[in-house]
């Protein structure tokens, strides 16, 4: 009798999406040049947060969303966390495509580390030294070493949004984020009542 063999955590993360667009003619190309989709970007530093952005741009009917890694998390959170938290949110079938990308700061190994455990998209601040040769090894795995965070949608931003305990004041700024991008325009979050 053969038992079936369990699921770990580490299954999971061998199985993380990855969903980048290939300019080249096909995406079977193995060095062929890559580009990060035109997808609104969201801050997610933890599941619970990002699972309610997954849901909220599925409502909004968005084409798919890169989630971002706080600045840095790739050395302060790691690289394990941050694998282990896109493999459970790819196992939770959130009802739109998302690619994830983590922001390593200035560590040259966290992002060396990153590349080989597959993580195609990183953020390597501009400064590190050995930038050239991370850039260099993220390419030749297919992937994308940017030097700068790209412009993102994030919910933790001091003084952004009031106190709102129950969180549907930023639902709806997020909501209103995501509807903008949707339709091509730009959002404008409505002021809150009696402020």
């Amino acid at each position: 009798m053969i038992r079936k063999k369990e699921k770990s955590g580490l299954d999971l993360i061998a199985r993380v999406p990855f969903k980048v667009k290939h300019e080249a003619d096909g995406p079977s190309r193995v060095n062929a040049p890559v580009r990060l989709p035109d997808w609104p970007v969201l801050v997610a530093g933890d599941v619970r947060t990002a699972r309610t952005m997954l849901a909220v741009a599925a409502h909004a009917e968005v084409e798919g969303v890169l989630l971002l890694s706080p600045p840095g998390a790739g050395a302060f959170m790691g690289v394990p966390w941050w694998r282990a938290m896109m493999a459970v949110l790819a196992a939770g079938q959130s009802g739109v495509p998302f690619d994830h990308v983590l922001d390593c700061g200035h560590d040259v190994a966290a992002a060396l580390e990153a590349i080989r455990a597959g993580q195609r998209l990183l953020v390597l601040d501009h400064a590190a030294a050995q930038e050239d040769t991370v850039r260099r090894r993220a390419e030749a795995r297919n992937g994308v070493c940017l030097s700068a965070r790209p412009a993102a949608f994030d919910l933790a931003v001091p003084g952004r949004l009031p106190p709102d305990p129950a969180g549907s004041y930023a639902m709806r700024s997020l909501a209103a984020f995501l509807s903008g991008r949707r339709r091509g325009g730009v959002a404008v979050v409505p002021p809150l009542r009696g402020r």
